[in-house]
């Protein structure tokens, strides 16, 4: 007792809280003279501080069907103790033969057992098929990464959960004690009451002393607990609006560093009215730092990009959308620069010797890293960059010089010049570690500020949360709204809405259309009217909404169709603003009242979020209570007795009477609805929803259902008679 425990403890053997053991001091040898003295031990655990991060990698066998994923399960919670719908869900690797891969956080010193699992859907009783065979073993020692590569060959055989797991353990740990007879695991001791010290006649026992005796536990890891409270307010009520500078104001392609300030910016403020009008409540502004090219090869992290204006035109555009109830967020490009970076231009000119030579991640030989530079002075060197980009050289964010560096930044455009958070470039390419200092940095300077990181595949729960990033991007729900349109697959955002409910409930993730590196939602659908039905999900499901500047406007556009060489053809993606006068115009000539029909549609949707905020930002939605099929989905926002029904109908053709069976347990019998969406005709001398058919009005049925008719390629919104203030 005292020592520090074995290895065999540290891998995971079973062990007793509570050890007795006796021993017999010096006088005791007499056994006539003294009795025998107990000594208990108590056994109590202390947290032990040191965490593993385990990547699993998986390759199936077989192609799984759509809407079928694989997760991994196992003995410990952070693996879910058993229970599928608890487990790590894998991502599936594009470009590779299926391959799957998750990331988390397991206690170190801990030996676990884990098998995989394809799960057919995500409701909590969706069919699962187990992994054959003897469980598998993980040791995470004192490591800090572990990469488990596996492969299942037979992924489509079904293994259902029973007795083989207990057996599977067995034999597990058997095949261990074997391999390793000197770290063998014992069985657990039999839990058995200490036999009391015999009595002497004549004299009594002395009393038994305690000693407690601290031994180390790894930690349980923590689910994640999601309160709002750590997000601020004007976070989670807000619309964003996402402009890329360089294109809105149309900028040249190319920075030479010594032209000079061009104040670009200053359009900006022609819109102010315009954002206003919209309902738009936070502008992000994609790179604005003084870089190379298309922003996101920063040469100066202080600076306003030359071709945009200067730091004095950015506080005062920062304090004039405040003025209007505005804030504004930045984009943040942290996990590289560009090569004419201060800091990598010495390191060009003077090699390893150079003061930055630790800023940045080297290698010595051609070929050990995607870039090379060859340097007169202080030798030449490899150097790791951006998904081989050779123009973007990755920072070492575990540096301390460079962690300062990047915090002052922070500083610097939270304090001076008064932004109020950040979206961060490819947060998934950077460490959890780092997310959570920067975290701190950013709530030391402005408590209420929110940072989003750019997450693509992965896991939003790696790097969102408590004590981290306040937001993720949210790629994959984006791009079930477009395709389950596009493809008349309503199944696809179903599936996307339950695997949301399933591993983000608490998160508030930034829900998208478009941005500046994906092609623009007119481009992707095939019917303009389709517009309504993704925007309206946009505005009303969980999350935090967020327009792509032009989108409104039916601005069409494609990653790669462009003529920029310097950002590969993405200017397609980011062309001119158009001017505001000259939009109206355009649309008078076309008898739309003077504003563009998307236009409408975002301004009315916008607004619907508002004034039923608690409903639409407060409110919950069941992912496993749902109504649809290939063309028609519904489902149901609600906070304590008030009701929101939301019904798309994507086909050619109206449903008259469409009984939404999936969703009637979330509602009362006899409740009243009535539809509060006014949308426009798309085309003169049509009817517009709202217009003809104004407070279309629906009542659920004795039987729990509610009936309605929704009009072909149209929405309905329906809130109920006492929400809605009709009663």
């Amino acid at each position: 007792p005292g020592g520090a425990p074995g290895r065999a403890e540290r891998l995971g053997a079973v062990q007793p809280l509570r050890a007795v053991a006796t021993k017999r001091t010096t006088a005791a040898l007499e056994e006539e003279e003294e009795p025998e003295e107990v000594l208990e031990v108590v056994m109590k655990r202390v947290s032990f501080p040191h965490t593993t991060r385990v990547t699993f990698q998986v390759q199936a066998g077989e192609d799984l069907p759509f809407g079928h994923f694989i997760v991994v399960v196992g003995s410990s919670d952070a693996l879910g103790n058993w229970q599928p719908q608890n487990g790590i869900p894998l991502e599936y690797i594009e470009g590779e033969h299926n391959m799957w891969q998750g990331t988390c956080q397991l206690p170190g010193y801990e030996l676990a057992e884990y098998k995989y699992v394809v799960r057919t859907g995500w409701a909590p009783d969706a069919e699962c098929w187990w992994q054959g065979g003897p469980n598998n073993m993980l040791g995470t020692n004192a490591s800090s990464f572990i990469e488990v590569k596996d492969q299942w060959h037979h992924c489509h055989e079904a293994h259902h959960h029973c007795e083989g797991l207990t057996y599977a353990s067995q034999q597990a740990v058997g095949t261990f004690n074997e391999k390793y007879p000197q770290y063998a695991l014992p069985p657990p001791e039999p839990k058995e009451k200490p036999k009391p010290a015999k009595k002497k006649r004549g004299r009594p026992a002395k009393a038994k002393k305690v000693e407690v005796v601290e031994v180390e536990e790894p930690p349980k890891p923590e689910h994640t607990v999601w309160e709002h409270d750590e997000v601020p307010r004007w976070a989670i009520e807000g619309t964003i609006y996402q402009i890329y500078p360089l294109g809105f104001c149309d900028a040249p392609a190319v920075n030479d560093h010594t032209g000079k300030v061009v104040p670009r910016l200053e359009k900006l403020r022609e819109y102010y009215d315009y954002l206003q009008d919209m309902g738009v409540t936070i502008v992000q502004f994609s790179p604005l730092f003084e870089s190379d090219t298309h922003g996101y090869d920063t040469t100066d992290y202080f600076q306003i990009d030359r071709r945009l204006g200067d730091v004095k035109l950015m506080r005062k555009i920062v304090a004039e959308l405040k003025e209007r109830g505005i804030r504004v967020v930045l984009d943040g490009v942290f996990n590289h620069t560009g090569p004419n970076h201060e800091a990598f231009k010495s390191l060009q000119k003077e090699g390893v010797r150079s003061r930055f030579a630790r800023w940045y991640k080297l290698a010595a030989r051609e070929g050990d890293l995607a870039g090379w530079c060859e340097s007169n002075e202080g030798g030449s060197f490899a150097y790791d960059c951006w998904e081989g980009h050779v123009q973007l050289p990755t920072l070492d964010l575990t540096n301390h010089e460079v962690k300062q560096h990047v915090f002052d930044v922070a500083r610097f455009w939270l304090n001076d010049v008064g932004v109020d958070g950040w979206r961060l470039d490819v947060a998934y390419e950077v460490s959890a570690d780092f997310w959570r200092e920067f975290r701190n940095v950013c709530k030391e300077c402005k408590p209420d500020s929110w940072s989003i990181g750019e997450i693509i595949h992965q896991n939003y729960n790696t790097i969102v949360g408590p004590g981290m990033l306040g937001s993720a991007t949210n790629y994959q729900t984006s791009k079930a709204i477009w395709s389950a349109l596009v493809d008349v697959n309503y199944w696809e955002l179903a599936s996307s809405m339950q695997r949301e409910q399933a591993l983000y409930s608490k998160l508030p993730l930034l829900n998208f259309l478009g941005n500046h590196d994906v092609s623009r939602i007119c481009s992707q659908l095939h019917h303009r009217e389709h517009y309504l039905h993704a925007t309206a999900y946009l505005m009303l499901c969980r999350g935090v909404p967020s327009v792509y500047y032009g989108d409104e406007l039916a601005m069409e556009g494609r990653p790669g169709e462009g003529t920029c060489e310097h950002s590969g053809g993405d200017d397609a993606v980011r062309r001119p603003m158009p001017n505001v006068e000259r939009i109206m115009a355009a649309s008078a000539a076309e008898n739309m009242g003077g504003v563009p029909w998307t236009l409408q549609v975002t301004r009315e949707l916008i607004a619907l979020r508002a004034s039923y905020p608690e409903l639409f930002i407060d409110g919950e939605q069941d992912a496993y209570q749902l109504e649809y099929n290939n063309t028609r989905f519904a489902f149901v926002r609600s906070n304590g007795d008030a009701r929101a029904v939301i019904c798309f109908n994507a086909a050619e053709w109206d449903e008259h009477e469409w009984r939404l069976e999936g969703i009637k347990g979330q509602l009362r019998p006899g409740q009243k609805f009535v539809d509060d969406l006014e949308v426009p005709p798309m085309h003169p001398g049509q009817q517009g929803q709202g217009q003809g058919d104004a407070l279309y009005q629906t009542t659920v049925g004795g039987d729990g259902v509610l009936i309605v008719g929704v009009p072909a390629r149209s929405v309905r919104v329906l809130i109920d008679v006492q929400s809605a203030g009709l009663e």
